[in-house]
């Protein structure tokens, strides 16, 4: 009965002892609890492989643009200045122009030309007036021909 309990324990351990005795399944199991697990190769090994994918995710992601479509920042900064100075021409202060070309990223671009147009807005807003038809008096009506 012993010798079936220690047989299971071999195999359900995967101990990988030969003819082991009660003794040799304590020591190698004791072997087992006490190893460190960073000197087992395969964990190791699985250890650096991980550490390689993150070093190449990290790089790609260094190279990523910051741009939706991966145009270059500077080629947009430009192209956003050149289409607000002719919607709005003469009225982009210096201001909003150093904000554009200090942004990092598309984010920080898109919420400065974004902040420049509530702006314009908002300030033309309190500047429209009503604008009124003329009253013009009723057009008068010909009188009625009778016919005879």
């Amino acid at each position: 009965m012993e010798q079936q309990i220690i047989e299971k324990l071999n195999t359900t351990l995967k101990l990988d002892l030969q003819n082991p005795t009660l003794k040799q399944v304590i020591t190698r199991i004791q072997e087992l609890i006490n190893k460190d697990p960073l000197n087992d190769e395969n964990v190791k090994k699985e250890l650096a492989a991980a550490q390689a994918t993150i070093v190449q995710l990290q790089k790609q992601l260094a190279e990523r643009p910051d741009t939706p479509f991966g145009e270059d920042l500077a080629v947009i900064k430009e192209t956003d200045l050149q289409s607000l100075e002719q919607l709005f021409p003469d009225q982009l202060d210096n201001h909003f122009r150093e904000q554009i070309k200090q942004a990092a990223n598309y984010q920080q671009l898109a919420t400065a030309r974004q902040d420049f147009i509530k702006r314009h807005i908002s300030k033309n807003s309190g500047n429209q007036q009503e604008v009124t038809q003329p009253h013009l008096p009723a057009t008068q009506q010909p009188p009625k021909e009778r016919i005879i």
